[in-house]
């Protein structure tokens, strides 16, 4: 028995956990609650959190280790820093695969830009149907190809997709997938709505790609990244 708890007070938590789990059975037979209504559990991740605790020689001790039920599911074995993974979801969504995870802390999770920029396009995508025009996010739009031969230069294509005028150029950071060493940072050309780079004799390897807008100012859209590969001249 654990002490300093109140046995009636741990029943009636439970209780009220399984009175939820029997109105969510109610509410899934009413067509109404799931044709008008979503949930959709937004955790975060990757942030040491508290997993399991035991009470051993009149001592609690709690560990970011799994419990012994979940050992085969090392997967889950972070959370937010407050709420583990694996507790972040109801129960009757645990199969359901739509939740939304980010690295990032408990306390911040309701102003983390990504979090606020997905819940703002799902917001207004909600307001039109099928046939209605797809609200705008803004981004950046990118095209390069996956691989480029060692004597052709490499050509990337951009477009700032946003209902603000866009600062300064767009950037892009080439960087080397081996060496994770940033090679290269340049600038793209505007021509008209669109944006193009090419880079001449890059050596042969693979390479990360991220392109960003020069001023990085909060009303801007996020950089966008992608890998691309440039085949050695002996290559067969």
């Amino acid at each position: 028995m654990l002490p300093n708890i109140v046995p009636e007070r741990a029943q009636n938590a439970l209780a009220f956990h399984r009175e939820i789990e029997a109105a969510v059975k109610v509410h899934l037979q009413n067509d109404l609650y799931r044709n008008s209504l979503m949930t959709i559990p937004i955790v975060g991740i990757q942030q040491p959190t508290w997993q399991s605790a035991v009470f051993a020689n009149g001592k609690l001790t709690v560990s970011e280790d799994l419990p012994q039920i979940l050992h085969n599911r090392l997967d889950l074995c972070d959370g937010d820093g407050t709420v583990p993974q694996v507790s972040a979801t109801p129960i009757e969504l645990s199969n359901s695969f739509n939740s939304s995870f980010i690295a990032e802390c408990h306390g911040s999770l309701q102003n983390q830009s990504q979090i606020l920029a997905d819940l703002l396009n799902r917001l207004e995508t909600s307001q039109f149907d099928l046939a209605g025009v797809r609200a705008t996010q803004a981004g950046i739009s990118l095209t390069l190809d996956d691989l480029y031969l060692a004597h052709e230069p490499v050509q990337l294509r951009a477009r700032v997709i946003s209902p603000n005028p866009v600062a300064g150029t767009l950037k892009a950071l080439i960087t080397s997938v081996e060496s994770k060493q940033t090679a290269l940072t340049l600038n793209f050309v505007q021509q008209e709505q669109e944006w193009t780079l090419a880079i001449d004799d890059l050596p042969a390897g693979l390479y990360r790609v991220t392109v960003q807008t020069e001023q990085r100012n909060e009303a801007d859209p996020p950089a966008v990244h992608d890998v691309f590969e440039v085949m050695s001249s002996h290559s067969s």
